[in-house]
């Protein structure tokens, strides 16, 4: 997969240039992953041959706890990375998460520019509903009739901006719930790589106080 990636053009010459580089300049994720995954493998069994399951002391207690604890982690990571995409496919209805994103970014720059043009105690009105979080359906109705009761006129158009709101808050809403579920199958980053940091860590003093002693 590749991305263009756009510069300023040399004194001279065209104003902007356009070059096509690769997104995954060492490779692709998937590749690495296998390649991980073996390596893990492998360090694993290295773990238990090297410890033989009881290591002798508070401080191999304390390497092998981590090399397991990396090791479950990182089966649990290849599970997930497995089937978590298809999981959140299977959670996305009419819009996909990327969909979803762009989807609620063009509303809300139409509910801007809406507002904009209407009068300062209206934007506010229909502001403070916005401030609030996703207005409950009673509390929108009665914000939207009030409006429309100063300004009957102008009812088609307040009544376009509050569809537009509605919407744009219910695309939010869909898209904090497919966050939910992507980060539900990343969660396990937050054990793994900083066990994986540490135990790294360990490893070396480990291995140069062997060295040295």
């Amino acid at each position: 997969m590749n991305r263009a990636l756009v510069e300023a053009g040399p004194p001279g010459g065209d104003p902007w240039t356009i070059r096509i580089v690769p997104t995954e300049p060492l490779g692709r994720v998937a590749r690495w992953m296998h390649v991980h995954a073996a390596y893990g493998a492998a360090f694993g069994c290295f773990l238990v041959m090297h410890s033989g399951g009881t290591p002798g002391s508070n401080f191999g207690w304390v390497l092998a706890g981590l090399g397991y604890l990396v090791t479950f982690t990182g089966l649990i990571g290849i599970v997930l990375w497995a089937m978590g995409p298809s999981w959140l496919t299977a959670r996305e209805k009419d819009l996909s998460i990327e969909e979803a994103t762009a989807f609620q970014a063009s509303l809300k720059r139409k509910r801007d520019r809406a507002l904009e043009e209407l009068e300062p105690n209206e934007r506010n009105s229909f502001r403070k509903l916005i401030s609030g979080g996703a207005p409950k359906p009673d509390k929108a109705r009665k914000t939207l009739d009030k409006l429309v009761s100063s300004a009957p006129d102008r009812t088609a158009e307040l009544q376009d901006i509050a569809a537009l709101i509605a919407q744009e808050r219910t695309v939010a809403g869909e898209l904090r719930a497919l966050r939910r579920v992507r980060a539900s199958f990343m969660a396990w980053k937050l054990v793994h790589i900083p066990a994986a940091i540490l135990l790294t860590g360990l490893v070396a003093v480990h291995v140069l106080s062997i060295w040295k002693y």
